[in-house]
């Protein structure tokens, strides 16, 4: 990607250091901050930051989730009220990134935003109570400077495409020169062009 096309507005500075935080959402914007921070100093190309670990075992009393939301929640998503109190969970999950896209949509690069220039990869340890990976969800923001749809789409592959193929397409967007990624049954030589500009 080339670099920012202006700096010196004031996005590029060091965040306030924080006094601590009390729950999950908190903590993630935390780290909203130092990531939208680096990448608007272009301090880094790439960035990989989980909200919580993969099969987390917590709750989130914040969110009205007083159930671990891993193995008392979406292992037991039938038990009366918990498809509920999941849900919460999940809204909970995706506030904390709707709060990091919105960090970076807030720092101006020129006339457009950083967000306008970057490509994030949203993901779930699971696709299904029982870790199916058939339809694993995953999303994308941003418009990899032009190279993405916009606005969005919603494309729903055909059962049993690898995930493999989503990544692929992303590097292709971001200038991947290459034609072929992954191995094994998750070798792909093409990506989704629906989700392409």
């Amino acid at each position: 990607l080339p670099p920012p096309a202006a700096l010196g507005d004031g996005t590029c500075s060091k965040p306030a250091r924080p006094g601590g935080y009390g729950n999950i959402r908190e903590r993630a914007g935390l780290m909203a901050d130092i990531m939208t921070m680096a990448m608007a100093c272009d301090l880094t190309r790439s960035i990989a930051f989980q909200i919580t670990a993969a099969a987390r075992h917590h709750t989130m009393p914040e969110a009205g989730v007083t159930k671990n939301i891993h193995d008392s929640l979406s292992h037991h998503i039938s038990d009366p009220g918990n498809a509920e109190m999941y849900q919460a969970g999940i809204r909970n999950y995706m506030a904390a990134f709707a709060d990091f896209l919105g960090k970076m949509k807030s720092v101006n690069e020129g006339s457009e935003n950083l967000l306008d220039h970057v490509a994030v990869m949203g993901t779930s340890c699971t696709a299904h109570p029982f870790h199916d990976h058939e339809r694993w969800p995953l999303m994308v923001a941003g418009r990899a400077n032009g190279a993405l749809k916009y606005p969005g789409v919603h494309y729903k592959a055909p059962y049993g495409t690898t995930s493999t193929k989503f990544t692929f397409t992303l590097m292709k967007a971001l200038g991947y020169p290459g034609n072929i990624w992954g191995d094994g049954n998750g070798q792909v030589t093409s990506g989704f062009s629906e989700i392409l500009a």
